[in-house]
């Protein structure tokens, strides 16, 4: 644990943050520096418990997947003006719309394309039978990312003819998809409607069928009943 193999050290923290240090105690510090130690080392974990969410549900399922395919010219040229128009704010979110537009363009030459997703399930690992790919983020993406995640989606889209990629947040720190008030994600999402966003429990429960996210949530207290002590002592011990 990152409590083990880095050690707080409040007179090097104070010496780095002396106006943090006058103003708020060092135990304040202390439990900041771990909350954002532990959300950090979480990123890669919610791929892999969608990996597990998905077992007996799906038959194929794999982490940093490579989607290797051919797409129309036309269709890159579509998915540059969309996500320009987007980041200049000359239009508004709007998947379904968006994606029509990219599948209109599917006519004229083609060109290799790859995409590496987040994660990939389906019934086989053959791309023919139909996946389904998530793009995994903190409830609080950035909007780079977030723009990243959207170029992906439209590519993987597009390659098959189909809506098929999602962009899930593993969980809502708002409580519903309509409260979701993080900005940067919206300029890229309609967060509140469009259909490829999933947050907290409809993306788990979309992976491994009605219950997942009790289920997960459950896991996650017995898991956490065995750290729980050993934590405390750490932030109490001042």
């Amino acid at each position: 644990m990152r409590m083990v193999t880095e050690p707080w050290d409040e007179e090097q923290e104070r010496l780095l943050r002396p106006l943090h240090f006058s103003l708020v105690p060092g135990a304040v510090w202390k439990g900041s520096k771990f909350e954002r130690s532990f959300v950090t080392s979480l990123g890669n974990v919610w791929e892999r418990a969608a990996i597990e969410a998905s077992r007996g549900v799906c038959a194929w399922m794999q982490q940093s997947y490579l989607y290797k395919g051919e797409i129309h010219s036309a269709q890159l040229h579509v998915i540059t003006r969309i996500l320009g128009d987007l980041e200049a704010l000359r239009r508004r979110p709007d998947w379904d719309a968006e994606i029509a537009e990219v599948f209109a363009a599917a006519s004229g030459p083609t060109e290799p394309s790859q995409v590496t997703v987040d994660v990939a399930v389906g019934d086989t690992a053959s791309q023919t039978s139909g996946h389904s790919y998530y793009e995994i983020k903190s409830p609080k993406p950035n909007s780079d990312q977030t723009k990243v995640s959207k170029e992906k989606m439209f590519k993987l889209s597009a390659m098959e003819g189909r809506a098929c990629a999602f962009f899930a947040l593993p969980f809502n720190l708002w409580g519903t998809r309509a409260a979701y008030g993080h900005s940067f994600p919206k300029r890229w999402f309609n967060m509140a409607s469009d259909p490829v966003v999933l947050i907290g429990a409809e993306f788990w429960e979309r992976l491994g069928g009605p219950g997942t996210w009790d289920a997960l949530l459950e896991i996650a207290v017995r898991v956490g009943d065995s750290y729980r002590e050993q934590i405390e002592t750490y932030l109490l011990d001042t």
